[in-house]
Formats: C-alpha cells, sequence, structure tokens
C-alpha cells in the first residue's frame, strides 16, 4: 500500500505515515528536497532552523476525505546581506504560501464553482466526498485571477440584459477564439469605443442594426470593418412585415371570413341570416358583457386622446406621459388607424383545440347524444387526444341550465330561434400571420396554406409584401449582393411605407449589409454565449453582482493534461489561468 500511496502523493513530497479510518485518509509526508530558495534573494540554503507541520486538505480517494499532514522545515538564509534571515520552505507545485488545500484541489474546486456556482456546487462535491460551503467556493472564484487574453482581431458585440426591458450591459466575444472577451456594465457607444481603444488591433466588428455600437465601432475603431448580422436583418424585415399586417388588420379578417364561408354548407349558409321570430323579446347584456363594453368606453377614450395630443403636434413620450401609457403602445395605437376593428381583432378569443370537431360535436349533440364521457370516448375513436374535462367543459356552453347543480334553469320566454353555428376557422393576429408570410411554402400545413393563399388574395399589396419578404429570404440566405441592389429598388418603388423605410435604413447601411453578405461572420455565437449568461444569472437566482457574473463567463476552458488524483471518473474539466 505504501509504493500505491507514494505515487498518488504530489511531486516533491515523500510518504511517512497512511492512516485509513471512519472520518477519511490521513497521510504524514515530507519533502524530498535537500534545500531550498530563499523567497527575498533566492540563494539556496540546506542549513534547517526547525520544523513545523502544515495541514493540507487534498482530493479524495474512493469517496474519503483525504488530509495531508506534511512534515515542513524552516531554513535559514546563508546570504548576510538579506533582511529574512530565517524562512520556510515553499511546497512548489503542492500548495500556494498559507494555503490549507493542495492546488488540485483548489483547482477542481475552481472548476466546480465556475461550473455549477456556489450552493449548487457545495452539494455536487459532498457527493466525491468533499466538505466545502457555497460561500467558500464563490470566494474561491472572486480570489481566482481573470485571464489576460489577447485583443482578438474579429469581435462580436450584442447587449445583455440585466432586468429586461430595463437595463442592458454588453458582452464581446472572440468570433475565431469561440470565446467571451468582456462584458461591460451598460449598453453605450461610448463605453464599447473605450473598450476598442484600450485593445487596439479589432479588424472586424460583428454588430446589430443599432445606432450604438455602429457609433462607438467608428470612434473606437475607425479601420475596422463593421459587419451586420444576418440573423438581425431577417428579424427586422420580420417586424416591417408585422407592422404591415398591423396597419392591414382588416385582411387577416378577410381571409378568415372567406374560408368560413367556403367550408360552410349551402343549407347553413340560408340559415345562417334567420332573423328571430315574431314576437321575440331582446335579452339585455350579461356581467361579462357588460364589463366588456365598459372596458371598451374607456379604451376608446384613452385612444382618441393619443390620436388628438399627436395632431396637436407632441412627441410619443409626451403622449405616453400624459396617458399612462407605454411609449410602445403609444405608437401601436397611431398604427392601427381604426381602433374600433383592431380593438375587436385582438380580443377575439384563441383558437380551442376542439374547434376543429365543433361541427362533429354539435351534430351528435342534436342528435341526443349529450354525455360529455361519451362524446371523449367517440373523439378518441376518431384520433382525438384530449382530456374527458376538456370535451365537458367545451360542450357545456351547449346545455340549457348552466350553473350550480341542483339549481333550476332559467326559462326564456319568446326565446329568439337558434341560428346555425358556422364552422370555425383558425384566425391569425398579425404576428402569426408574419410567420406564415416569411415560411417557406413546402413547411405549411394544408389549413395554413389555404388561409395563406386566401390572405394574398386579398390584395395586391399584400402579395408584393409576401414576394418582397422571401425574396430577401432567398438573398440574405445565398448571399446575393447583386440581389441585394435589385432588391432595395424594388422595394423602394412598392410604394408600401413600411417597405420603403426599411429599404432607406438598408441603403444607409449599405456597406455593413454587403458585408455581412460576403463575408463568413455573424454574430450568431454571440447569441450563444448570450444565452448562456443567462443559464447562469439564473443559477444564481439573480443575486449575482457584476464582478462574480463576469468571473464566471471569462475564464478559458481547456482539458487536462493528466488523470486528477482520486477521482474515478475517466475525464475531469479543467481550467488555464
Amino acid at each position: 500500500m505504501g509504493s500505491g500511496l507514494w505515487q498518488l502523493l504530489p511531486d516533491g513530497l515523500g510518504i511517512e505515515l497512511a492512516e485509513i479510518d471512519a472520518h477519511g485518509v490521513t497521510i504524514g509526508a515530507r519533502s524530498t528536497a535537500s534545500e531550498a530558495e530563499c523567497p527575498v534573494c533566492c540563494r539556496p540554503s540546506s542549513r534547517i532552523h526547525r520544523y513545523c507541520e502544515r495541514t493540507l486538505g487534498d482530493l479524495p480517494w474512493s469517496g474519503r476525505r483525504v488530509r495531508l499532514v506534511v512534515r515542513a522545515r524552516h531554513f535559514r538564509c546563508r546570504n548576510p546581506d538579506c533582511p529574512r534571515k530565517v524562512f520556510s520552505e515553499r511546497l512548489v507545485g503542492t500548495a500556494a504560501v498559507y494555503a490549507r488545500r493542495t492546488e488540485r484541489l483548489s483547482n477542481m474546486l475552481l472548476g466546480i464553482a465556475y461550473e455549477l456556482g456556489g450552493e449548487a456546487g457545495s452539494r455536487a462535491a459532498a457527493y466525491t466526498g468533499i466538505d466545502v460551503s457555497g460561500d467558500t467556493l464563490l470566494d474561491i472564484i472572486r480570489a481566482a485571477p481573470i485571464p489576460e487574453q489577447p485583443t482578438p482581431s474579429t469581435v462580436g458585440v450584442d447587449d445583455w440584459s440585466w432586468r429586461k426591458g430595463m437595463s442592458f450591459g454588453t458582452v464581446l466575444v472572440d468570433l475565431q477564439g469561440h470565446q467571451p472577451v468582456d462584458l461591460l456594465r451598460d449598453r453605450s457607444s461610448d463605453s464599447f469605443s473605450s473598450w476598442l481603444k484600450e485593445h487596439p488591433g479589432v479588424e472586424v466588428i460583428a454588430r446589430d442594426r443599432g445606432d450604438i455600437y455602429a457609433e462607438g465601432a467608428r470612434k473606437g475603431a475607425p479601420d475596422a470593418v463593421q459587419v451586420a448580422d444576418r440573423w438581425h436583418l431577417l428579424k427586422n424585415l420580420s417586424e416591417v412585415v408585422e407592422r404591415f399586417l398591423q396597419r392591414e388588420h382588416k385582411q387577416l379578417d378577410a381571409a378568415t371570413g372567406c374560408l368560413a364561408a367556403e367550408a360552410m354548407p349551402a343549407t347553413q349558409k340560408e340559415q345562417v341570416e334567420v332573423e328571430p321570430t315574431a314576437g321575440a323579446t331582446a335579452i339585455g347584456p350579461t356581467r361579462e358583457e357588460r364589463r366588456k363594453i365598459e372596458t371598451w368606453t374607456r379604451r376608446k377614450a384613452r385612444y382618441d386622446r393619443v390620436v388628438d395630443l399627436r395632431q396637436g403636434g407632441h412627441s410619443y413620450e409626451s403622449i405616453a406621459r400624459q396617458v399612462g401609457l407605454s411609449k410602445m403602445t403609444v405608437i401601436r395605437y397611431l398604427r392601427v388607424g381604426d381602433l374600433s376593428e383592431h380593438f375587436v381583432d385582438m380580443r377575439k378569443r384563441r383558437p380551442h383545440m376542439l374547434d376543429a370537431y365543433e361541427m362533429y360535436l354539435r351534430q351528435e349533440w342534436d342528435e341526443g347524444c349529450q354525455n360529455a364521457a361519451e362524446l371523449w370516448r367517440r373523439l378518441t375513436d376518431k384520433g382525438m387526444s384530449c382530456s374527458r374535462a376538456t370535451v365537458g367543459r367545451y360542450v357545456e356552453k351547449w346545455r340549457p341550465g348552466r350553473g350550480k347543480p341542483g339549481k333550476p334553469a332559467k326559462t326564456v320566454v319568446n326565446k329568439p330561434a337558434r341560428k346555425a353555428i358556422p364552422p370555425r376557422v383558425p384566425s391569425y393576429t398579425p404576428r402569426r400571420a408574419t410567420w406564415l408570410l416569411l415560411k417557406r411554402p413546402d413547411g405549411l400545413h394544408k389549413d395554413a396554406a389555404r388561409y395563406l393563399d386566401a390572405l394574398l388574395a386579398t390584395s395586391p399589396e399584400m402579395r408584393t409584401v409576401s414576394d418582397l419578404a422571401n425574396e430577401f429570404h432567398r438573398v440574405v440566405r445565398q448571399r446575393d449582393l447583386l440581389g441585394f441592389q435589385v432588391w432595395i429598388e424594388s422595394a423602394r418603388s412598392s410604394s408600401i411605407p413600411e417597405l420603403v423605410a426599411f429599404a432607406g435604413g438598408l441603403q444607409r447601411d449599405r456597406f455593413e449589409v454587403e458585408a455581412a453578405l460576403s463575408t463568413e461572420w455573424s454574430n450568431g455565437q454571440v447569441e450563444g454565449q448570450i444565452n448562456r449568461l443567462k443559464m447562469l444569472k439564473r443559477q444564481m437566482f439573480g443575486r449575482a453582482g457584476f464582478e462574480l457574473l463576469r468571473r464566471r463567463v471569462l475564464p478559458i476552458r481547456s482539458k487536462p493534461t493528466k488523470p486528477v488524483f482520486g477521482m474515478s471518473l475517466p475525464a475531469v474539466v479543467g481550467y488555464s489561468y
């Protein structure tokens, strides 16, 4: 056993004794060096002044805690001019000065702390036989030096959120080395330009199309090539299409109505418009309907005030302060043009999973099958996957006496004749319709494809927007420089305000967009680093300060060159500093 333990000891130590008990393993060791260097004058000395013991925690052995009791020596310095008369030998490669852990244990704890954080790292370390608190792991991270990295020639920059929509920082990534370079506390052109001036040598900067990083790049690295991120180009296009659909929201209803009319049988078409029977008495609005009317009245008054203030020359910020809305809500109010129809469109109930089976359920209900369990079994036989309670809630509206059990059903005298229920067609909001227009036709479901055909037939402008959007997607995917200039001219001549403004912005950023289409650089891996940063923030429950978060993001990972003492795992991730 002695020779085996000797091989497990750090270099420079020799074993003297070993004890194994229920509490762990205690190994007595001594230094094998015959002399030591003075830490002040670096002169070697072999004159021993006295002996001392250092107790060091080491990596566990087969799940048992290991403690090294090292018999260290104090030497007399042989240089008469040295101010240090007596010094203790350094355990180089084993432990730092005044340390209570071996370097390999400290490195392992540092790796656990970087990967898992404080409390989670403490729990993971306990499984390997290491007793350490979460606060100690965080202290180890704070004490570790941040590695010095050469300035990368290609940098990707983007913002990350401290609090969503409230405060932002900046992340910088080496696109060639696939490593984060630095984190900045804020999102401003001054901080970005200052970082570029402190780190000269950046040749390529990949960024979004915002003005903040564009101005910072011009100030800090005027000779660097700026590259617009291709993902942000497509995202900007989707925002343009969504704004167009918000303005033309009537066309979405028209396409839905067209499909509903096609799907309705001829007998039902004649019954839908049947007037109530003679002598029928009007039924007043329910409490829920009155609440909706009151809410609509307040919102309409607020909308009218927004329009009046805008016509009076007030800015978006001023209107938002006076009315009590956010700036983006004010902008959306002014874009829709007619709040009444837009409001009704946005207030429609969401499609239900059983809407496609409503005609079948209604037919079974009218034929006498009014048991929810039996209806559920029949739907299951048709391949529908849902719960029995879902079917019960869906058909509850057809029962004559809804209410608490035991309560008699309400009777209505001279009730109007029931109208035939037209078939339901899935409705699309402007955002859903945006992805419908931008998605490839071969990837659409048959119902979505039918709705898309109906939507494109509503107006020539809708067809133009669809064609130009798909053409822009092709230009970006295929990196077509010549097609980009052709697309700019086509968008400008389309007379659609949203596309004309988008084309004008692309023309102003023409060099950055052309660089995106002609080079390989993009911000894809920057988005990946931001996702990792978000994971670390959530892992620390949002309580980490900037410095701790920065230290967990920046270390450079590398694989160990030799097995780690006491570990049964085939490979352990290490860190280089």
